[in-house]
């Protein structure tokens, strides 16, 4: 993915999180980017706001690189503050393509936590 598709991933998620309401006892929204290797821009709950978490969003620059999807998900599967209990918690992937390293596994620990 090229830069300009990467921003128009980034429009995307900017779409969804305006469509939810976000705040500390709604959606709380976090994101992992990865090509080669995931970083956390910012995990679940930093933001008590929809603006706040938009204006994170927009700030994210273009990372060149693979797309090690397995690798994105267990990071995301151990890195990600999700709540306890009985909250639906849901994990959105955007991707330029295949991923170059396995995601069965991966997946399957991610869906085993809820």
């Amino acid at each position: 993915v090229g830069s300009s598709d990467f921003a128009k991933m980034k429009q995307f998620t900017v779409d969804m999180v305006n469509a939810f309401p976000v705040s500390p006892t709604a959606i709380r929204v976090g994101v992992v980017q990865y090509d080669d290797s995931p970083s956390l821009m910012f995990n679940l709950g930093r933001y008590s706001d929809k603006a706040s978490t938009v204006n994170d969003i927009y700030r994210i620059s273009y990372q060149g690189g693979g797309t090690d999807t397995g690798q994105a998900l267990e990071f995301t599967r151990q890195h990600a503050a999700w709540r306890d209990g009985t909250v639906t918690k849901v994990a959105i992937v955007l991707t330029d393509g295949k991923s170059s390293d396995s995601v069965a596994a991966p997946s399957r620990a991610l869906a085993a936590e809820g």
